[in-house]
């Protein structure tokens, strides 16, 4: 099961997006979501999508492990298709200054250790339907970023979509803890 997830997440999902954004002509986070071709956006979508529905099978796996794991798969992939899509990576290295380190260094400890790990713990012990819901916030979280750290335009209508996303999952919070307590409430519990 881990070495299917980490195909679902780690190589079919971010390799679709790796082309998606190849082929896309703007760098800035909003430029990318805009101009990202659609088909890869639902392949990548479906394919994360399977990997997650993998993850509750994972039970009994520490979640360090099957990070440490589907990390270890999806990097030989990864690394090619990076090869393949992308140019001056060597260059990109050997200049990178602090604040592309620290980049780095939040996208590995924040957004992987942290955020997926937490992810993974909760996919191990809730209903998918009640965590997938989450998801939505990491492109609201993304478009915050940008605009707080890296300078990227926030109009009323990202702000508004993000408000929207944020009342969607709310709406689906609770709409799940109320089902929750009717089936409780039927089962005599």
């Amino acid at each position: 099961k881990i070495v299917k997830a980490s195909l679902c997440i780690g190589v079919v999902h971010f390799g679709l997006m790796f082309v998606g954004m190849g082929l896309s002509s703007g760098s800035a986070s909003i430029a990318i979501l805009a101009q990202l071709h659609v088909s890869f956006v639902v392949a990548s979508a479906l394919a994360i999508g399977f990997g997650v529905v993998l993850i509750p099978g994972t039970r009994g796996i520490p979640i360090a492990t099957l990070q440490a794991w589907m990390a270890v798969i999806s990097l030989p992939p990864l690394l090619l298709l990076s090869g393949l899509f992308e140019h001056g990576q060597t260059a990109a290295i050997a200049t990178a200054g602090l604040r592309e380190w620290g980049v780095l260094a939040f996208v590995a400890i924040g957004a992987t250790i942290l955020g997926h790990g937490s992810w993974y713990f909760l996919l191990k012990r809730y209903s998918v339907t009640l965590i997938a819901a989450f998801t939505l916030l990491g492109p609201v979280f993304g478009v915050m970023s940008g605009g707080l750290f890296l300078g990227d335009r926030l109009t009323y209508e990202i702000v508004g979509g993000g408000v929207l996303v944020l009342f969607g999952i709310g709406m689906i919070q609770v709409w799940s803890v109320q089902k929750h307590e009717v089936t409780e409430l039927g089962r005599g519990v």
